[in-house]
Parts: structure tokens; sequence; C-alpha cells
């Protein structure tokens, strides 16, 4: 690590994105370790999205509110009590299980103002997403969702105005938000309902493939398996979001193309590219340009063609608002104008053409259309 006190660098274990693009690359000397067994017929083909999306929006906001509560609970110096939270984990699972794209959407969508209770609530969905894509059983996806939720509560120890400090650290506040982990860790070995395999996780969750983490620094097969996938998706929601220190956010495309880069470097390469499968290479809520010209909001996968998903038409080839934004799902249309088809170009960062996601989905919603007619 470089020697500049200045240095913004792992305040959480997130980069920056000049930092990221870099950061070095995939090698041919990097560690060979096991492939994780996967099984991704384990589940059934997902429910129709619009059935589940009625049935996510309640059981997220019991999981969330479950959630703040405990956290905030812990952050006022009360001990940590999961039994709260547990049925509504549970069923949270279970809605991923029948169609994940709808926590996904219901994770997209919140406003949180609480950026630790809203990180730690999206991580843990992310990790249920990714485990249910590999095929592991329920049992597992509930030990990485708990662990994915409690890993960051050793920072609630921490001042929050040294974790909402704008700007870059100095090496000593850096040190000392580091320390979050083994906070964490006394946290729950403290707490008797808390099983070891959680405390495992989240004590080797910032850990990187490369050696590069912390807090000792373990590389490729020295770190447990859940903890790598933990870390995974707990790294991918912390580049991805709205964060009090900087006003830096990178599209969750933007956010897999460094991922991508950094297989065996941060992650190990299986769980990049299981994530990169689990969620789309245009995932949920991105904006896309198609060849057209027009800009369309990504709607719903089509896990048989991963390239050509459902999307919302929000502005015209000359980026001007639709009068009648239009869904489509680009493989059938292409199936069927094969002389004018719309494909994706690129994705757009967050915000392009000063869009608001939210607010697109909610006047969206308010016309009378329906989430049936949206999805």
């Amino acid at each position: 690590m470089p020697e500049d006190d200045d240095m913004l660098l792992g305040r959480t274990g997130e980069f920056t994105f000049s930092e990221l693009s870099s950061k070095r690359t995939l090698t041919s000397g990097t560690p060979v370790v096991a492939r994780i067994d996967t099984e991704h017929d384990y589940y059934s083909v997902p429910d129709k999205l619009d059935r589940e999306f009625k049935k996510a929006r309640p059981l997220f906001e019991d999981y969330h509110r479950a959630s703040a509560l405990m956290i905030n609970a812990v952050r006022t110096g009360q001990s940590l009590h999961v039994a709260p939270v547990m049925k509504p984990m549970s069923r949270m699972i279970d809605s991923v299980i029948r169609h994940p794209d709808a926590m996904i959407w219901m994770r997209r969508l919140q406003q949180e103002e609480s950026y630790l209770v809203g990180h730690s609530v999206r991580t843990s969905i992310l990790a249920a997403v990714l485990g249910r894509h590999m095929g592991l059983p329920e049992s597992t996806l509930m030990l990485i969702t708990l662990s994915a939720l409690l890993c960051q509560i050793g920072k609630t120890r921490l001042p929050r105005n040294l974790l909402e400090k704008p700007g870059p650290l100095k090496r000593e506040e850096l040190m000392r938000i580091q320390g979050f982990v083994d906070a964490s860790v006394g946290i729950l070995e403290g707490t008797s309902a808390i099983g070891a395999d959680v405390v495992r996780i989240v004590a080797n969750h910032h850990e990187r493939f490369d050696g590069s983490g912390y807090p000792e620094g373990k590389t490729a097969e020295y770190i447990p398996v859940l903890a790598r996938l933990v870390g995974l998706v707990d790294w991918m929601d912390a580049m991805t979001s709205v964060k009090p220190y900087t006003d830096k956010v990178v599209s969750t495309t933007e956010a897999m193309d460094f991922l991508y880069q950094q297989r065996n470097v941060l992650f190990q390469d299986q769980l990049v590219e299981e994530f990169i499968q689990a969620i789309g290479m245009y995932p949920n809520g991105n904006l896309v340009e198609l060849a057209t010209g027009e800009v369309a909001l990504v709607l719903a996968q089509d896990t048989a063609h991963r390239i050509q998903p459902s999307v919302l038409l929000v502005l015209d080839h000359l980026k001007k608002p639709m009068k009648k934004p239009q869904r489509i799902n680009l493989f059938d249309y292409n199936k069927t104008h094969p002389d004018t088809p719309r494909i994706i170009q690129q994705a757009l960062p967050v915000n392009a053409y000063n869009i608001d996601i939210p607010k697109l989905i909610a006047a969206h919603i308010n016309n009378n259309r329906g989430w049936r007619k949206l999805f």
C-alpha cells in the first residue's frame, strides 16, 4: 500500500473508480484453488416476476424494518438480538428462491437514511441471490444471508463523524475504521445465538484472494469459501451505492467490468463468474443505450438470453423522453424484427441524462399501469 497518508483506499474495502482500473489483473502466476461445487438447477425456474413482486414488497419491508431495529439497537449500546430478524429473513429468502429479480428490485428502489442499515440489508439480499444461483441449500442461504447482514455490525462501535467523513482519510483513521472487523467478531462472539460459522465468515470477509485484504492478509484457499462469497457481494454493494462520504457511484455494469478484471486478484475467478451469471450482464435497474440511440431501463433478466433482457424504453433516439415508455423483451423483439433489431450498445453511468430511476418507476406505477404491465 502506498505510504501517502492522504490515500483514500479501503475505507470499507472498496476502491475508487480510478484505483480499480489501475489494479493488476489476472496473471498466470495466481494461486489455484479447488472449484466450488455448484448445482444450478437445484431450484426450479423462477415464477412470474409480476406475481412475485407483489409478494416481495411487504416481505422486504418487514425484513428491512427488523434489520434496522436490530442494528440501531446495537448502535445505542444494547446487546445484539438476532431472533426478531430470523423469520423476516427466512421469508425474504423464500422470495429470492421463487424469483430473485423481485428482491433485486427491492434493494434497487430502497430509499435509505442510514448507509450502514441500507448497505447491510442490500448486501444480505445479494448474498441470497448469489447463493440461490449456485444451488446452495436453504440452510446455507440462511447462513450467508445472516453473515452478510452482520458483517458490518462492528461499525456501530465507531463514531459517525469518522465513518461519514468526506474526502481522504489519514492513515490512523483508516486503520481505526478497518478495526471494525475485529469489533464485529467481538460483538458476535458475545452473542450466544450466533454460531461459529457466522463468526468465521464475518472475520474473513475482508480478506482478499491476493492477500491485499485485512485484518490478516490471508490468501486464496486460506479464506473460507463462504467468506469469499460474502466479501464479494459486500464489495459490490459498496461500489454501487451512494455513500455519505463521497458522491462517487458507479453503475452495477461498470463495477462488474472491474470485478471481471479482478478474477483471482481480489476475488476467486469462479465466484466472479457465478455472480455475473446470477445478476446478468446488464443488471436490473441499470440504464443502457441501444444501437438505435434509444435509452432504456433494464427491467428483468431473460435467463436464457442474458444480453437481451426486458427493458423499458424511456428516451427516443434523439434522447427525448418517450411520450409513452414502452416495455419490450429484447430477445422476442429482435426475433420478430431481424431487419431493425434493438441491441444493447453500452451500459450508461448512474443518473445518465438526469434520469431519476426511482422517480421513473414510481411515475410508471402511478399511471395506473401497475407492476404487471411494467414487468
